[in-house]
């Protein structure tokens, strides 16, 4: 079973509903690595909805479906899931540790930005296009406008990008309707700027992505939207600023989560090079040495069944609040000086900062496979914090498949069926199909 196999798991959830098969779903798939630091990734249920989605349901059919799987909440690392406020109250209700999909965040910051300057694309006649471009522009395949749908990341930016393919077509078209050469070139400049998005949205959906990265990527965006003036479009800069002052808003205080701070310290690319300060990092090195000796607890008491209090040092939050400075100043003197005395975990975790980073675009989980030896208490460690992907990716993949399912001649699909359907496609290929 899962739940004894790993001493915490991470979790994706999302709603999908079909309005032709009136059917709802709620997804739940389990994140997770192994000992030789692969990532595993189980769909473990697509349960109906049949009531209003309510805070109060949504965590009751949660808590159901752990139950159908003997997950306790102790082993919930983290739930990644959308904004919505009945996502955040159910969360809440049960108390479990959850975050926002970092996707979705970034996707709301452009949209949002987008509202005021929307392009006349949409009401572009597609048939015009395509005998231009074939009968005036000799080419063979002809390009079509791609529209925006809010509910798509990344499609604003696809739909510009399009525009800059399709602009000689455009200008041809320009008699028709109110398209300015200036326009041409306001929207490429808003391309450019929507690149880091998009590419920040592909880097968090990949296969080596950690909550440590949704930190590094948003901090390296908003150096890349820092103010710069446009001798021609004044707009520009203040486009520029709605992105950056709304990323922030949602974005605040991301080196001030305990488990995406202690995700990027472990993260052998990362560890302590991009927080603010020393004193977050001596912040953060103390999370992980608490969290070590929390994790060694752990597992002394499924080993022996025995009940060990934990440290009261370390408490995980999910929040992004400031750090609590008058905990810290309210300590005695010989809790600091318990702290300050050299551990083997200390030594440990002074060892690992002193190694030099690897590259960027290396793979971490590799990283940890050949050191795991070298480090085993912070390995223990690593296999669960970098095992919280930054995104509900997994839930949207398996609502793709959804949607393939309940295909116009299988719309009445019973909601049990179709979840069955989705559990053997994702789960079989882990048996190998032996079986």
């Amino acid at each position: 079973m899962i739940s004894s196999d790993y001493i915490k798991l991470s979790f994706t959830t999302d709603i999908w509903t079909n309005d032709s098969a009136k059917v709802c779903l709620m997804s739940l798939t389990a994140h997770c690595i192994d000992e030789n630091f692969k990532r595993k990734k189980f769909v473990l249920c697509a349960t109906e909805l049949d009531e209003r989605h309510t805070g109060e349901y949504i965590n009751e059919v949660f808590i159901r479906m752990l139950e159908r799987w003997s997950i306790p909440l102790g082993k919930v690392l983290v739930v990644l899931r959308d904004a919505g406020a009945n996502m955040k109250k159910a969360m809440k209700i049960g108390g479990i540790p959850s975050f926002d999909c970092g996707n979705y965040q970034i996707h709301l910051v452009v949209t949002e930005a987008a509202k005021s300057r929307r392009t006349i694309i949409d009401c572009i006649a597609r048939a015009d296009l395509k005998r231009i471009q074939k009968a005036q522009l000799d080419k063979k395949t002809a390009l079509i406008p791609i529209q925006d749908v809010s509910t798509r990341w990344n499609t604003l930016y696809d739909m510009l990008m399009r525009h800059g393919e399709l602009e000689d077509a455009l200008r041809m078209y320009t008699g028709n309707i109110e398209l300015k050469i200036t326009d041409f070139e306001l929207i490429q400049k808003i391309t450019n700027i929507l690149k880091g998005f998009k590419l920040i949205t592909e880097k968090l959906s990949g296969s080596y992505a950690t909550m440590g990265d949704l930190f590094i990527l948003v901090k390296s965006l908003l150096l890349s939207l820092a103010d710069s003036e446009d001798p021609i479009f004044s707009g520009i800069k203040s486009f520029r600023l709605t992105l950056r002052d709304d990323l922030k808003r949602r974005m605040d205080g991301l080196e001030n989560n305990d488990i995406v701070a202690i995700s990027t310290f472990l993260n052998p690319r990362f560890k302590e090079k991009h927080f603010s300060s020393k004193y977050i990092c001596g912040e953060v090195r103390r999370k992980v040495a608490d969290a070590v000796q929390n994790l060694d607890l752990e597992i002394r008491n499924v080993e022996s069944d025995e009940v060990v209090p934990v440290s009261k040092h370390y408490k995980p939050s999910c929040g992004s609040g400031l750090i609590d400075i008058f905990a810290m100043l309210n300590e005695s003197d010989d809790e600091e000086e318990d702290r300050q005395t050299n551990t083997p975990i200390v030594d440990s975790i002074n060892q690992y900062v002193a190694e030099q980073r690897i590259p960027s675009d290396a793979d971490p989980f590799a990283w940890w496979n050949m050191n795991k030896h070298r480090y085993v208490s912070l390995s223990k460690l690593a296999r669960i914090f970098l095992s919280a992907p930054p995104t509900s990716v997994p839930s949207e993949q398996l609502f793709s498949s959804a949607g393939i399912i309940y295909e116009p001649t299988r719309n009445r699909l019973s909601g049990d069926k179709a979840e069955m359907l989705l559990f053997l496609k994702y789960n079989l290929c882990l048996l190998k199909f032996e079986y």
